[in-house]
């Protein structure tokens, strides 16, 4: 019977665990395996962040420049009441006339500009939507030309036609591509003129040996005819 009471107070001294397994720990659970959203997660707060500093400089730029153009603004009106108070009432009369008449005068250029881009608009559409090769041509290049047509109105050409684009960029490929044709010309010609001049001559000699051949026919020839005029002059 002490027996049996010391084997139980064992038992519970340590705990739950099975027969023969007393005290030993259980294994711990493998590490999760990394699929990489740690790293995906970082990449994309970083293209947040990026955008966000991005965006920041952009509105610290156009405060910038909005405040340089008060600032002439400012200088301009300033200059501008200064001449007008040293005019007399008639040059003041003039002066405000000659400016109405320029304002007038851009809005009425504005106008003609933006109507004859529409017109011009609506013909190279009716271009690009013809069933043939001027309207595959048309529809490939549009977004270049469009691309070089508002580059030409920053620099203040405002009366480039789209076609006109249009027939310049295609011959800029055409040049592009006959240079290219000319250049593989030059080269095959090139080639073929290397492998003329290295190539073995007929039967396997080379051109030295065939040369040398001629040269000794002709020389025999040559000698030959010597000695039948010699034999004729004996006779």
């Amino acid at each position: 019977m002490e027996v049996e009471e010391e084997v139980i107070e064992d038992i519970e001294v340590d705990g739950n665990a099975p027969s023969g397994e007393a005290g030993v720990e259980a294994p711990a659970d493998p590490p999760a395996e990394d699929d990489g959203s740690d790293i995906r997660a970082e990449m994309e707060d970083l293209r947040r962040r990026t955008e966000a500093a991005e965006a920041r400089a952009d509105a610290s730029q156009n405060v910038v420049t909005q405040q340089i153009t008060y600032q002439d603004r400012v200088r301009q009106e300033q200059a501008q009441r200064e001449a007008l108070e040293a005019m007399t009432p008639a040059e003041r009369l003039q002066y405000q006339s000659e400016i109405e008449k320029n304002e007038l005068r851009q809005i009425a250029d504005s106008t003609r500009a933006e109507l004859a881009d529409s017109r011009d608009q609506s013909e190279y559409n009716r271009m690009a939507m013809e069933d043939s090769n001027r309207g595959k041509v048309a529809r490939e290049h549009s977004e270049e030309v469009e691309k070089r047509l508002k580059a030409a109105h920053n620099a203040g050409y405002n009366h480039v036609k789209r076609a006109t684009i249009l027939k310049d960029l295609l011959g800029e490929k055409l040049l592009e591509g006959a240079s290219k044709g000319t250049t593989r010309q030059v080269e095959q010609a090139q080639g073929t003129v290397k492998k003329s001049t290295s190539s073995p001559a007929v039967n396997g000699g080379d051109v030295s040996d065939e040369t040398n051949t001629l040269d000794s026919v002709e020389a025999d020839r040559a000698a030959r005819d010597e000695r039948l005029a010699n034999r004729h002059t004996a006779y």
